[in-house]
């Protein structure tokens, strides 16, 4: 998704921490120079919604424009105990 208009290659960066009691995930991407409006789809509005079932509050979405030419996504996910 999101890799159609490129002209060449594409650069995908991500990156996945630990903060506090979260696991964040980023996740940044080139951008075709042939789109015309960059926005977070049906796709980005479906997961948030599934999120907030799993999650309510605690679980988060962001997606949307980064500097000229990327897009960036960033996911926080409560983080789990394992069961042994």
């Amino acid at each position: 998704h999101g890799m159609a208009g490129h002209d060449g290659s594409n650069q995908v960066e991500i990156e996945a921490y630990c903060a506090g009691t979260c696991l964040e995930i980023v996740i940044r991407n080139t951008v075709a120079h042939e789109a015309r409006e960059v926005r977070a789809g049906f796709g980005v509005t479906n997961v948030r919604r599934r999120l907030s079932l799993l999650y309510g509050t605690d679980a988060a979405l962001h997606a949307e424009p980064a500097e000229p030419g990327f897009w960036v996504t960033r996911l926080s996910l409560p983080r789990q105990q394992v069961p042994e």
